[in-house]
């Protein structure tokens, strides 16, 4: 039985909920939740959860911001420098104040560095003092790996379309190796960033198990084509976490998207031209992607990798668009990767009809079984 999730609980709360019980949802993710909305998704019978984000900063924390390579503050996604203690210290102390709640669990959004989405300059961060002494305590150098960034990045503007098929097209373990040292650099920093974050996890499901052993641990992670970029390791992650939520978002113009994403990678490499996308497509394993979506194909192979690198450590609960145009076709691309449930993104007014359409996939695929 695949059970139906939904993140966002629209106002009333306590209609909201009942609503969402009578189409046969099981769980309901709340944003920052108040406890007036628990206790209406339990009363409808609900499995209420909270989402709590990561590393939030307000606009006059500027010391608390990730730094360019060229040391300039920079925020993306509202969020700060994940390697900063006063950031962590909040996240844990938020994670122990919800151990008391009466929820299932809690899930972790935006537990990451930056995506390509923010840009060049935005992503290739961060270079701080923190980040420097944390990726110390882990075994690297970051000041090392960020001087041979600086120099690396020109050459990556510059890269030519002929370059950039041939990174696609690299297969030999020959061609691999000399794949890995042209960009060692880089694969060190995407190493470090995966440590980072993984560490980060590490501690709060202890904090979290200290105060709630009972109380599960969840993350939205970036689908797997793209979590490498991001410092998210499923295999690492996976014996963290309880629940590991994909967000496979094959349409869509904001971080995590697989289109908006992959633009924003393209863009990185100016020189290459329009070629650059399906290059980087290829290169991905995303099947028929445009500007604006990629096809079905690509969110069954999505959660199939996931389930893949999570193993059996973790449950997987992929999450999509509601708003979706091939809302059932998405659905059933999904379950081809055989995840234990599928959850959607309704935001503050939930499409009631999309969702409809949804439950009613999936019950009808069950009754097929």
């Amino acid at each position: 039985m695949t059970d139906l999730w939904v993140h966002g609980l629209p106002s009333p709360a306590v209609e909201s909920a009942e609503r969402l019980a009578a189409l046969a949802v099981s769980n309901v993710v709340l944003g920052e939740a108040a406890a007036s909305d628990v206790a209406a998704a339990r009363q409808a019978g609900l499995r209420p959860w909270v989402a709590v984000a990561a590393f939030p900063v307000q606009p006059e924390e500027e010391h608390l911001l990730c730094r360019t390579l060229s040391g300039e503050p920079v925020a993306w996604f509202g969020s700060g420098c994940p390697s900063s203690p006063v950031l962590r210290q909040r996240l844990l102390e938020r994670v122990r104040q919800l151990a008391e709640w009466d929820i299932e669990g809690i899930f972790l959004d935006g537990i990451r560095f930056a995506s390509p989405f923010e840009g060049i300059e935005t992503y290739f961060t961060c270079s701080c003092r923190r980040c420097q002494a944390a990726a110390a305590d882990l075994g690297f150098s970051l000041v090392a790996i960020n001087a041979s960034l600086r120099r690396l990045l020109p050459r990556l503007r510059d890269l030519s379309a002929e370059e950039l098929d041939h990174l696609a097209g690299t297969s030999t373990a020959a061609d691999g190796l000399a794949l890995a040292v042209r960009f060692s650099p880089v694969t060190q920093w995407l190493t470090w960033r995966a440590a980072a974050i993984t560490s980060v996890v590490a501690q709060v499901r202890a904090v979290l198990k200290a105060h709630a052993p009972e109380k599960q641990l969840a993350a939205y992670l970036f689908p797997p084509s793209l979590a490498p970029l991001v410092g998210q390791d499923y295999r690492g992650l996976a014996r963290h976490l309880d629940l590991i939520s994909p967000m496979i978002y094959r349409l869509g113009d904001g971080p995590a998207c697989l289109p908006a994403e992959l633009n924003g990678l393209a863009s990185f490499l100016s020189q290459a031209g329009g070629h650059v996308r399906s290059a980087l497509a290829s290169m991905l394993g995303l099947d028929d992607c445009t500007e604006d979506h990629v096809g079905l194909a690509a969110v069954s192979d999505q959660c199939r990798a996931a389930r893949s690198q999570a193993g059996a450590h973790a449950r997987l609960v992929p999450i999509l668009w509601l708003q979706d145009p091939l809302l059932s076709a998405s659905v059933s691309a999904i379950l081809a990767g055989a995840p234990e449930g599928v959850s959607f993104y309704a935001g503050e007014a939930a499409p009631w009809q999309q969702l409809a359409i949804a439950s009613a996939y999936l019950r009808s695929c069950h009754h097929e079984l």
